[in-house]
């Protein structure tokens, strides 16, 4: 029974690589301009680190409670994220930035205010 576990566990960590966990990375690439990107892959990043925290510290507690439903926990949630994915994620295929920015309503910056925004100084 113990190789079973190591092997469902493994096989958990290699869905979770391909699955949810680059979706952060990869969102932040394709949607934000470049001089955001680190600020936006740093807030998904704290997300995901917060999500995995949560789960260890709850897991076992929810565990006892739902016992082998828990998991229906982790369905649930992967089913909002894929809703909320197509509804609210916009095709970036050979698509401007401009134009995922006017998907979202946000306000184009014009090339000077890009260009003349100064770095914080120390």
């Amino acid at each position: 029974m113990g190789l079973i576990t190591i092997i469902l566990i493994l096989i958990f960590v290699v869905c979770f690589a391909v699955g949810l966990c680059p979706i952060p990375y990869l969102c932040s690439a394709e949607v934000c301009r470049p001089e955001i990107r680190n600020s936006i892959r740093i807030l998904a990043l704290l997300a995901n680190y917060l999500g995995n925290i949560f789960l260890s510290l709850f897991f076992p507690a929810l565990n006892l409670i739902l016992g082998g439903y828990v998991f229906l926990i982790f369905l649930i949630l992967i089913l909002i994220y894929l809703i909320i994915l197509f509804i609210k994620m916009p095709e970036t295929k050979c698509q401007l930035i401009e134009k995922i920015e006017k998907f979202w309503n946000i306000p184009a910056l014009e090339k000077d205010e890009v260009l003349l925004s100064k770095p914080i100084e120390k």
